[in-house]
């Protein structure tokens, strides 16, 4: 019962039971804990006002009021003993969920689950398809060099190109009716590679040597007394490490 549901109407709001905080929780609780088919239960006084953490005589002058004034709870002392009263809740199948709504609940569930999983099958087959067109331009050697011709494009450059452009409609939610105008459309938007001019070639080359009397001007700019220096300080590091060498050897000695 604890996995099942109640309804509260929003008329709720118009009648005097929103103002009446006691008999509004108190019929709240009776409605959560009822037999969900009848709309009965039966409760003790007192452990019920222990629960609310009320006297017993607030409570039961609370299910009188929902008896008597409200209108919506039926009430009968059992006869064996007056500690237990039997609740009813009045109509209760007709605001309430009938139990053949419970029923139809996991065939609701399990229907929505089925159309999911369909609908996530459809679209998986559909992305497969995607880039399977758009895949099967690379077995066309002739195609591939037509479109690197047209393009400017190194024949690398249009099979790498292809493989993204199929990627990306693998991943589209639309169908691919013309894989040949994607690809096309796709490759129109790459950059073309174009061979270095003979000017090119000659500005590239002077940056180089360049680059390089860059380089050989810094070397010459060490004087003979900071080479000396320098060479020194090797030395120096040089002893210092085949003295550390020398003590290491002997201590294992």
């Amino acid at each position: 019962m604890r996995d099942s549901w109640i309804k509260l109407y929003r008329k709720l709001v118009n009648n005097d039971l929103i103002r009446d905080a006691t008999c509004l929780q108190i019929f709240v609780w009776i409605l959560l804990n009822v037999d969900r088919q009848t709309g009965k239960m039966t409760l003790g006084r007192k452990w019920a006002s222990n629960f609310f953490n009320i006297p017993d005589t607030t409570f039961y002058g609370a299910l009188k009021r929902l008896e008597k004034k409200y209108e919506i709870i039926d009430l009968k002392t059992i006869k064996t003993t007056i500690k237990y009263t039997e609740v009813t809740v009045k109509k209760w199948r007709f605001y309430q969920y009938e139990d053949k709504d419970t029923d139809n609940q996991p065939t609701i569930n399990r229907q929505s689950t089925d159309t999911l999983q369909e609908y996530k099958n459809k679209r998986n087959k559909e992305k497969e398809s995607n880039k399977e067109k758009v895949l099967a331009i690379l077995e066309n050697p002739e195609i591939i060099s037509e479109k690197a011709r047209v393009f400017g494009l190194r024949l690398d450059a249009v099979r790498l190109e292809i493989q993204k452009c199929a990627d990306w409609w693998g991943e589209s939610r639309k169908e691919l009716k013309k894989p040949q105008a994607a690809v096309n459309n796709w490759l129109s938007r790459v950059k073309p590679y174009s061979k270095p001019t003979e000017q090119q070639d000659e500005d590239f080359l002077q940056k180089r040597i360049k680059q390089e009397n860059q380089i050989t001007e810094q070397v010459k700019e060490i004087s003979p007394e900071q080479r000396e220096k320098n060479l020194t300080r090797l030395a120096e590091i040089k002893d210092k490490l085949e003295s550390m060498r020398m003590e290491a050897h002997g201590k294992q000695s």
